[in-house]
């Protein structure tokens, strides 16, 4: 169902491999909004204002590169292949 919803096999993947990316990326987002703020409130920050800055700046960041990725995929079904080069 996915697959075929995501076309991941016509693009050289599968569904384990895309669910172990995202919980890879879950678990490094979770790790920098708890160490960001600690480390950067020993430099005098303010701790909310950093947890705040840093989870709205990775979300953002990261939906801006799934819109830009999409729009270069349905543009040039090869970038994948230029990726891996």
């Amino acid at each position: 169902m996915l697959d075929k919803l995501f076309q991941l096999s016509e693009r050289g993947t599968t569904v384990k491999t895309e669910i172990l990316a995202g919980i890879t990326t879950f678990i490094t987002m979770a790790y920098i909004l708890f160490l960001a703020p600690n480390i950067l409130s020993l430099a005098g920050m303010d701790k909310d204002a950093v947890l705040i800055a840093t989870a709205l700046g990775g979300g953002l960041v990261t939906i801006a590169m799934g819109f830009v990725l999409a729009d270069l995929i349905k543009r040039n079904d090869n970038v994948l292949i230029q990726f891996e080069s």
